[in-house]
């Protein structure tokens, strides 16, 4: 084996390699353009060509994801889904799509979005790669129109007659030469042919045509219109009459040129192997040549996966005899130990399958520094298949995992504001939503003043909803939305959500109308989105219609090619109207048309974006028309699937209607033993007092240490308790009254995500209430209790402890 002095000494020789081919060759896998996603999808790192392709610099696109870079949102949603998918099943993405970036560049891309697994083998980044492909997109296509006379777009077919005009030109042949039809029909075919070949080629090819023969496969050179020669292997047919005489013929041309150069360039690298047969005898050695010139660590293994050998690159970073510490399977000391044993068992299957090896993980330099690479590993193989050794490369991405960990740290950190600020907003809407609703009811107070209680009622419940909408953007950017399909009666919701929005038309004098004539209103939808859809646009309805307006929510179905009826649900009004060159953009999020700036109407701009991401999710469809301002606004929800609804209504006002029995109802309300545990001393003293007039018999608590004391002291039938508590959580209080006294519970609390609600459950809570609580809802859930435990309304649960 040449040391490195030797392989230096060959580098000094000119002719002894030329390094710029064996470079490129090295390189040629390399991707247009090469980026990388954290797990919430965005940009970490983007190539240079990226970057120009944007007009950005690295430092504006890091952090933002593709509906930040404005990328379309039907394109942006999909790109933003498929990288969750890798996220979720570690498995690779391949698509391809249009696509006509901000600096005015159009093209068509071939992308592929990989998997990047962290040490504990879960998907930590997705790597992604893109292909410029626009000519082969082109060329497919007109490979398809032409299919019937051409097999490949690539190739050229010409017609003549026997003096040589040209008769036909396909556009194979337009690629290839630089004529367009209309230039080359009627022309002469010597256009086409070198003059110093035409006395020599023509003749002999029109004497094989006359006597019916073809000529398969000649290699010539023929002229394109710029004057340049092209390298092609030309095919001619005889065309026969109807009579069988020979009319002319027919030439397949086919462009060897790159054929050629290859051709050329291997022999020219073959001569220049000969030539420094003295100082590189073999491919192996042309390699570590190249591998000594490069700033990436490079490194051979035998097939059973020992290290043979290692660059300068290598030498560099560990400092030490690569010999006797590096090589053979010395290298394993480098490992970071935390990440030794992973990277043992992913080489250990590369080895036995024959598989690429590709992992990250750190290894430790010269002094004493841990930094990550991602090593790659393919298996080189002989005549038989069989694997003869193993070539590898360790990429430094130390400074990628640093930004990529800092990218991570700032979305907990995000995730947690937000979650914070819900739960700091939410919680002190609870005592007056509570207060107001129990007041509301309260026959004894004034009509005017429970009106106005009302009112308070439905302004708590919208700033409610606004949280929800900010959270719920949150959650559809990061593709974290997620449905609970059941087959539903669409006009019943839409009628519920109507009842939402009643009081604040009356209040403007707007009538509402109804037209529902759809016969198959029944569809398999998540019934609480599809009704904050509808409540979306009625609100919206409302909100921009002016006193005295006129708001009509129509259905009907329309015909589907999938056979099933779709949906479709209007809503039209007579309000401010939308601009319609602002129509594309009303439904992107915190984008409020031609109302920006205008304080009048409110609102953030959210709920439209929500909306579609709904309907998206639904396989559906949603529309804005407009006649332009002052003239109304049409929103058109299409869903597909719709049948005739045969199941019971959920609205007990729509059962009223339809004459179907009421549902029997308890004598007598059951009181319940709660435990009441709330740090936040309003809603503690107003939920308090509204269970007791409910009739349970309550025990207030404010922190953990008193809810246990009272625990240990009397029986429970149940546990109420907020979560943020000031001496630990209401998660830890429920884990233990469980196991300590075999206690169910109900969760009050600000956060209300997935995640949140999911660690209710886990804890012992048998449901998760978001503040503002709804009393109705809270009270309903208390009666379901009653019935689960066997409580009878004949008397007092405790009485029988």
């Amino acid at each position: 084996m040449p040391d490195r002095a030797s392989s230096l000494d060959h580098a000094k020789n000119p002719g002894a390699l030329d390094l710029r081919n064996i470079s490129e060759m090295a390189l040629s896998h390399i991707a247009d353009f090469v980026y990388v996603f954290d797990r919430e999808g965005r940009f970490v790192y983007a190539n240079k060509a990226l970057l120009d392709l944007w007009g950005l610099t690295l430092e504006q696109a890091a952090g933002r994801n593709f509906f930040d870079l404005q990328y379309p949102h039907e394109l942006a949603m999909r790109l933003q889904a498929q990288i969750q998918q890798v996220i979720k099943t570690g498995r690779q993405v391949k698509d391809e799509t249009p696509y006509t970036s901000p600096t005015g560049r159009e093209g068509y891309y071939e992308y592929i979005f990989n998997p990047y697994f962290a040490a504990d083998g879960s998907v930590a980044a997705v790597v992604g790669s893109t292909h410029i492909m626009t000519e082969r997109k082109r060329s497919e296509d007109a490979a398809r129109r032409l299919a019937a006379i051409v097999e490949s777009s690539q190739d050229a077919i010409v017609s003549k007659t026997l003096e040589g005009i040209i008769t036909s030109w396909n556009q194979g042949a337009a690629a290839l030469f630089g004529y367009s039809e209309e230039e080359a029909v009627g022309k002469p075919i010597s256009v086409l042919i070198p003059q110093e070949l035409y006395d020599k080629e023509e003749p002999e090819i029109i004497d094989h045509i006359r006597h019916g023969r073809r000529v398969e496969h000649f290699e010539t050179v023929r002229l394109r219109k710029d004057g340049s020669h092209v390298n092609v292997s030309l095919t001619i047919s005889p065309i026969r009459d109807e009579e069988g005489r020979v009319v002319g013929a027919s030439k397949i041309a086919r462009d060897i040129t790159e054929r050629k150069l290859a051709e050329e360039k291997l022999g020219r690298a073959r001569q220049q192997a000969d030539d420094a047969a003295a100082a590189a005898a073999d491919a192996a050695e042309r390699f570590r040549l190249v591998a000594e010139v490069t700033s990436l660590q490079i490194w051979t293994a035998s097939s059973e996966g020992t290290l043979e050998w290692a660059n300068q690159e290598c030498a560099n970073y560990f400092q030490t005899d690569l010999e006797t510490q590096v090589l053979g399977s010395a290298w394993a000391q480098f490992v970071h130990p935390d990440d030794l044993s992973v990277t043992l068992d992913r080489w250990r299957v590369s080895l036995g399958s024959g598989a690429r090896y590709e992992t990250e993980f750190r290894l430790k330099r010269h002094d004493g520094v841990y930094r990550w690479f991602l090593v790659r590993a393919e298996a080189m193989r002989g005549p038989a298949g069989e694997i003869t050794r193993w070539f590898g490369t360790n990429t430094d991405i130390d400074a990628l995992k640093n930004a990529q960990n800092e990218a991570e740290r700032s979305s907990r950190a995000k995730d947690a504001f937000l979650a914070t600020l819900s739960h700091e907003l939410r919680t002190p809407l609870t005592p007056v939503l509570m207060a107001a609703a129990s007041m509301r009811e309260d026959e004894r107070i004034p009509r005017d003043a429970r009106e106005q209680l009302g009112m308070m009622e439905r302004n708590i419940a919208l700033e409610a909803r606004l949280i929800d909408d900010m959270l719920d953007l949150t959650r559809i950017s990061r593709g974290q939305i997620h449905m609970r399909p059941k087959a539903c009666d669409a006009h019943t919701l839409i009628r519920l959500a109507l009842e939402m929005v009643q009081d604040d038309a009356r209040g403007k004098g707007i009538r509402i109308e109804q037209h529902f004539a759809a016969r198959h209103h029944g569809l398999v939808i998540d019934p609480a989105r599809f009704q904050q859809v509808i409540w979306n646009l009625l609100r919206n309805a409302v909100k921009f219609t002016p006193a005295g307006g006129t708001i009509t929510i129509l259905t009907r179905n329309q015909p589907s090619a999938e056979g099933a009826p779709s949906l479709r649900v209007e809503v039209v009004d007579s309000g401010i109207g939308i601009d319609p060159a602002k129509l594309d953009k009303i439904f992107l999020p915190f984008d409020q048309g031609s109302l920006a700036g205008d304080h009048r109407y409110g609102g953030l701009g959210l709920g439209l974006a929500i909306a579609r991401a709904i309907v998206d999710l639904h396989g559906g469809a949603i529309t804005a028309q407009s006649g332009g301002t002052g003239r109304g606004s049409t929103f058109i929800v299409d869903l597909p699937g719709a049948t005739a609804f045969t199941g019971e209504s959920a609205d007990p006002a729509e059962k009223a209607r339809a004459g179907a029995p009421a549902e029997e109802q308890p004598e007598e309300a059951v009181s319940l033993r709660l435990l009441l545990v709330e740090d936040h001393e309003s809603t503690l003293r107003v939920l308090s007092r509204l269970l007791t007039r409910a009739g349970h018999r309550v025990v207030a608590a404010g922190s953990i240490a008193d809810a246990r004391r009272a625990a240990s002291i009397q029986p429970f039938d149940l546990v109420i308790s907020d979560l943020g508590l000031p001496d630990g959580t209401g998660l830890e209080l429920m884990e233990a009254l469980r196991k300590t006294h075999g206690l169910g519970g109900i969760a009050l609390s600000g956060y209300g995500m997935e995640a949140d609600i999911e660690r209710s459950r886990e804890a012992g809570f048998i449901a998760h209430l978001t503040k503002p609580v709804d009393f109705q809802q809270l009270k309903g859930m208390l009666e379901e209790v009653a019935k689960d435990v066997g409580l009878h309304a004949t008397g007092h649960p405790w009485a029988k402890s």
